[in-house]
């Protein structure tokens, strides 16, 4: 609505709102279909120093690392990401480490979640155990970084990320989103630093990747809206659907991968990648 101090209320006047969209019609607003980094680039530098091994590298990098391995597996907002919980109710792992369980504070309230209603539990399956891509398992790395963050742990605080720097009690959502480009930003830096200079790297990304990936591979609409917790296709159609035909291929060499609460296997034969993306 346009309004002046004092002045007409521009929002009301029929020819106005009639030119604006006309605007709208003749300059419809343009969505880059293709994400401007590559996937599997990054999901190959996490499998490698600074990233691993895993059980000694800095806890900076493990954070890192989890966390995006994190929001590639649920295919959650950074937002629910930051509100995840090692309360006894909130992480539950299967008994044979198949799976976790995710559910996010109770005092936190999603996006689009219902007051009074509780948050839809986040099941994020392990990989094969012989996996040529186990060191990508987000099971593994969260069972890791829980282990060695359970010292620097304080009662006061059940959030499942704690921050870096000493001295600081929590981290904002923010910081979420920083950990996650940061990754990428680290991947870039260590192959392409030009192209990393070019790049808009948005948190957000993984969402829109992470749910795309799940559903070019034989995932049901249904299922993308589940795990992306959207009530209808729009927001996901028009806002995060994203083209990875250019990078399946590399993709799919990584072997298995955990996108939107789905482990996505390699096509059986390399000639039959383009049928995912179909």
């Amino acid at each position: 609505m346009i309004l002046l101090s004092g002045g007409p209320d521009f929002g009301n006047d029929e020819f106005i709102s009639l030119l604006v969209k006309n605007f709208t019609l003749e300059r419809p607003r343009q969505r880059v279909l293709i994400p401007s980094w590559n996937l599997s680039l990054v999901l190959s530098a996490l499998k490698n120093h600074p990233f691993e091994p895993a059980e000694k590298v800095e806890i900076k990098f493990l954070s890192y690392k989890c966390c995006f391995l994190l929001a590639l597996a649920s295919g959650r907002r950074r937002s629910e990401i930051h509100a995840f919980s090692t309360a006894d109710y909130c992480l539950r792992f299967n008994r044979d480490k198949s799976s976790v369980t995710l559910l996010t504070d109770p005092a936190f309230l999603a996006k689009n979640q219902i007051p009074g209603r509780g948050s839809e539990p986040i099941v994020i399956p392990a990989l094969p155990v012989d996996s040529s891509s186990k060191v990508l398992c987000p099971i593994r790395v969260l069972l890791l970084y829980l282990q060695r963050t359970q010292s620097l742990r304080t009662s006061s605080n059940s959030r499942l990320f704690i921050p870096i720097n000493k001295g600081k009690q929590d981290l904002s959502v923010k910081t979420i989103s920083s950990w996650i480009c940061k990754t990428i930003q680290l991947a870039y830096s260590f192959s392409n630093e030009e192209l990393l200079n070019s790049m808009h790297i948005k948190a957000h990304d993984v969402r829109a990747i992470s749910t795309s990936w799940a559903l070019f591979n034989n995932a049901s609409l249904e299922e993308v809206l589940s795990a992306g917790f959207w009530r209808t296709e729009n927001s996901f159609i028009s806002h995060y659907l994203q083209s990875l035909a250019t990078q399946a291929q590399s993709l799919y060499s990584l072997g298995p991968l955990v996108s939107a609460q789905r482990v996505v296997f390699p096509p059986a034969s390399s000639g039959s990648g383009d049928s995912a993306l179909c």
